[in-house]
């Protein structure tokens, strides 16, 4: 039951990504596209935090967000498609990423409240939200975005059947107890709180999104299907580790595994051809996957209280957002001369950080 949740969780998420992303490629200056909508992701992203942070109703909120997340999308989107001013344009533009920043903040909280709290349950649903992920990309075809547009409003049934999920399935107690409401018991338990924003951050700055607009610099080669081989086949190794391994060193082995590899690919790959490229790229996104797919949010669930859990992780989604935001903006600025081996090494030292303070501040916690 869980794996088609998560299967329909990531179809609907991935038709907004590949709009996205195929919507950064038809414009010319993408630089500041991408920067519009950071800007737009920040807005929403702290919107929806707020909202559920602070509401008692949680299903009725989690609804709400995923409804205003497919309609700005739409809306965005048509905005986008048959605007006839610069005006239009940055409106369909700012709509359009607070619909995906929205989904993207409610994705882990829908997550965290319809299952149990069972690590093999959690890395498990995130593995079939990988492969809805494929499965949206696969199937919307079609070119121009009028074409994205109608394929886009013909997919919505899958985001039917997810509301009918979240509405039969999430728990109706969740949330609504005044002593589950309480942002002041997770910063009481701020060690928690620390450690689970590291944890989350390194999954999203380093993640496979990101990752992917970066190798678009290598060699003009064609990385995404062996982008999407490498996260599916880490997203299956990640259900047996978390499992079986402890946190903390999972954490650190990846990023101590991934920043050698991003080290090696900036000094390798400039004076290397294709083969060799692919190979280090695949090597790099399956040992993140095989880690980040799954753990972040298994930690979170287990680095708070029980009765502190809905709100902790809401507070992290929204704590990551923001600091997500400040390090895409300063790091665009830093590397828009910087070249490709500036950019790599930059991840790098990314990399790094988040193993040293992984290293000093993440604590181990019990399975759950």
């Amino acid at each position: 039951m869980f794996s088609i949740f998560g299967v329909l969780l990531g179809y609907d998420s991935g038709n907004m990504c590949l709009i996205y992303l195929d919507f950064a490629a038809y414009f010319k200056n993408k630089e500041k596209f991408l920067k519009e909508l950071i800007l737009s992701f920040s807005v929403g992203s702290i919107v929806g935090g707020a909202i559920f942070c602070t509401a008692r109703l949680r299903k009725l909120i989690v609804l709400l967000l995923l409804l205003i997340a497919d309609v700005s999308a739409i809306i965005g989107c048509l905005g986008m498609s048959y605007s006839a001013s610069s005006t239009q344009i940055y409106i369909g533009r700012g709509i359009f990423g607070v619909g995906i920043s929205l989904m993207s903040i409610s994705m882990p909280i829908i997550i965290i409240q319809i299952w149990p709290t069972k690590c093999k349950i959690v890395a498990t649903t995130g593995l079939a939200y990988q492969i809805g992920l494929v499965a949206s990309q696969l199937l919307v075809a079609g070119d121009g975005w009028r074409s994205l547009v109608n394929s886009y409003i013909w997919l919505l049934l899958p985001h039917l059947l997810l509301l009918v999920f979240v509405l039969c399935f999430m728990h109706k107690g969740v949330g609504q107890s005044q002593s589950e409401s309480r942002v002041d018991g997770v910063f009481q338990n701020c060690k928690g709180l620390v450690a689970s924003v590291i944890v989350q951050l390194s999954a999203s700055v380093l993640g496979v999104k990101d990752f992917t607009k970066l190798t678009s610099i290598l060699a003009n080669a064609d990385l995404s299907d062996y982008v999407t081989a490498s996260s599916l086949l880490g997203s299956i190794v990640s259900v047996f580790l978390v499992v079986k391994l402890k946190r903390k060193v999972l954490l650190v082995t990846s990023l101590l595994l991934m920043t050698v590899e991003l080290a090696l690919m900036g000094f390798l790959v400039p004076n290397s051809g294709p083969t060799l490229t692919k190979v280090m790229v695949c090597s790099y996104i399956f040992t993140l996957c095989s880690v980040m797919s799954g753990l972040p949010s298994v930690y979170t669930f287990e680095a708070f209280p029980k009765e502190y859990r809905g709100v902790g992780f809401a507070i992290v989604c929204l704590l990551t957002e923001i600091l997500q935001v400040v390090i895409f903006i300063g790091l665009d600025m830093l590397t828009i001369d910087m070249g490709f081996q500036g950019s790599i090494y930059a991840y790098a030292v990314l990399s790094l950080v988040g193993l040293v303070l992984t290293h000093f501040f993440v604590f181990e916690t019990k399975t759950t």
